[in-house]
């Protein structure tokens, strides 16, 4: 599935909780097969009425009884942590997959958080976990696969990420939007104006101010190694370790 031979088009690729449509839409923009799942029979006519008939609305479960062996890659982003039962859940994403096939599953990450660090994701019933690089390990060995976890070095030397434990520390906990019932309880809060990303956008956009702001960036990684606390025990930079986890899960030939 790896070969350099391999074209995209003859890769067949399931996202499950496809949500609006936007990543099957952009993979098939792409040129891949891809076919987006979801529960939710209001988000799939949206996503078919705004990007075409990529889209099908059915319980993971019973899909993957009735259409096993039948994808090379199934992806998940955002989604195992909302799920009450994942091991199940990914049992059924690998019948799904043809021997050698790969699930991309990417996750909130608890690995980041020193551990005094309770929770820090949306709580019950929006998060039903919050997965750590161990806990998918963990996943990955109860059912006889193999698991990598993404380095997100490279990725963080142009994306410079700092996280402020300070509020955790406080002891606050996120704002709960749902009851025990799944009911709206608290509107999503408005994103304050900030003068923060204006800055990071105009000094990577002048070109003399460009080179040095990325060369402060590079040294303050440097300095502090990769996710560890900077100068402080209330600021967390992000390096190999980000604030998600995406971990590729190889379906084995007796799975």
């Amino acid at each position: 599935m790896n070969g350099p031979d391999i074209k995209k088009e003859s890769l067949k690729i399931l996202e499950i909780g496809s949500g609006l449509g936007y990543l099957t839409y952009s993979l098939n923009k792409e040129n891949y097969n891809a076919i987006g799942l979801d529960i939710s029979q209001t988000a799939v006519d949206h996503a078919k009425a705004t990007f075409g008939n990529h889209y099908i609305c059915a319980d993971l479960f019973e899909y993957a009884r009735l259409n096993p062996l039948s994808f090379d890659i199934v992806i998940l982003t955002e989604v195992i942590e909302h799920i009450s039962k994942p091991i199940d859940f990914i049992k059924s994403i690998l019948m799904l997959l043809k021997p050698d096939g790969k699930a991309i599953i990417t996750s909130p990450n608890k690995s980041l958080y020193p551990p005094d660090i309770i929770w820090a994701t949306d709580l019950p019933p929006v998060h039903c976990w919050w997965f750590s690089e161990e806990s998918m390990t963990y996943i990955a060995r109860s059912l006889d696969i193999s698991v990598s976890l993404v380095n997100y070095k490279e990725y963080y030397k142009k994306n410079y990420k700092v996280i402020s434990l300070k509020s955790l520390r406080d002891g606050r906990l996120p704002n709960s939007f749902f009851n025990e019932n799944g009911e709206l309880i608290n509107e999503v809060a408005r994103t304050k104006n900030s003068i923060k990303p204006f800055l990071q956008v105009l000094l990577t956009r002048i070109p003399f101010a460009s080179p040095v702001f990325n060369k402060l960036k590079q040294l303050i990684l440097t300095a502090v190694g990769s996710s560890r606390v900077l100068f402080d025990k209330d600021l967390i930079v992000c390096g190999e370790r980000g604030n998600t986890i995406c971990a590729i899960l190889v379906k084995g030939p007796h799975n």
